[in-house]
């Protein structure tokens, strides 16, 4: 894995950019401490964060499913209930 300053990084991003989507990783610096990777994108990354999304939102529907007033109870009661 190749380490690059900011500034090398910005004048050659393009070249870059073509050894990462053959698969090379890439650390970049700034005044010597590493501040971030450029790392090839899988379809494997896409998937990990679109489930991490449905599954969210998968939980939320599966915490209202079931969930009701009742039939004596209505949002106006509860409000006034609140507020007391």
């Amino acid at each position: 894995m190749d380490q690059f300053g900011a500034f090398y990084v910005k004048t050659h991003f393009s070249q870059l950019l073509a050894e990462v989507a053959a698969g090379k990783r890439v650390l970049i610096s700034k005044s010597g401490a590493l501040v971030a990777m450029l790392v090839p994108f899988s379809k494997a990354m896409q998937q990990e964060e679109d489930g991490g999304v449905v599954s969210a939102i998968r939980a939320i529907k599966n915490l209202r499913a079931g969930t009701r007033l009742g039939k004596k109870l209505s949002i106006k009661q509860m409000k006034e209930e609140g507020r007391a």
